[in-house]
């Protein structure tokens, strides 16, 4: 029952996570302290990597990857 039920809303759940990650993976790009930004959207990976991405699936992902350049800030930023 609860997996049929969760299943059910689980497109949702995905499409509101993708919006949620692009918008995250778009204030990274923006913000000083971060050098790159990998994300499987606009803007976030070269255009070969992103028609193959798009042949695969119907939106972009939540996953995101980022750089910073510093390793000080990298540690305080994951503290």
């Amino acid at each position: 029952f609860l997996f049929l039920r969760g299943f059910k809303t689980m497109w949702l759940r995905v499409m509101r996570a993708q919006e949620n990650a692009q918008q995250v993976a778009s204030f990274l790009s923006r913000h000083p302290k971060i050098k790159d930004v990998f994300f499987p959207g606009p803007g976030g990976c070269d255009a070969n990597s992103l028609r193959t991405h798009r042949a695969q699936s119907d939106g972009c992902g939540s996953v995101i990857s980022f750089t910073t350049g510093s390793v000080e800030f990298s540690r305080r930023l994951l503290d």
